[in-house]
């Protein structure tokens, strides 16, 4: 038995990665052309004020951005039946989850952290 997204939208609140937009352009695709055209990078500092959790762990290497897709008062995705792979895949990309993501995943609330069947 998995858990299911419980559409809390905290994972796109702030959505970290570890590409900037100038190596998306030079990797393509429809992942990249999304992101190109509706995320926007933001600070660190920026990136902490909205999600203070994020201030427990180390983002080196890692790029921080906002959606316009994500809605403010519902939280929740105004694209989300054609949402790309990125997004669809989240958290755990076609991997098996690790200890590590699960307890991660725990600390934010998300309800994936209750994945039973690993």
């Amino acid at each position: 038995m998995k858990s299911q997204c419980n559409r809390c939208g905290e994972c796109c609140r702030v959505i970290h990665i570890g590409y900037t937009k100038k190596a998306l352009r030079k990797i393509g695709g429809s992942d990249a052309e999304f992101i190109l055209k509706y995320w926007h990078r933001i600070s660190r500092k920026e990136a902490y004020k909205r999600r203070p959790i994020l201030k427990t762990r180390d983002w080196s290497g890692f790029y921080f951005y906002t959606c316009d897709a994500w809605d403010e008062k519902t939280h929740l995705c105004k694209m989300y039946e054609s949402r790309p792979e990125v997004c669809r895949d989240f958290p755990f990309y076609g991997e098996k989850p690790t200890s590590a993501r699960l307890e991660w995943l725990k600390v934010l609330g998300c309800a994936y952290a209750k994945t039973v069947d690993n």
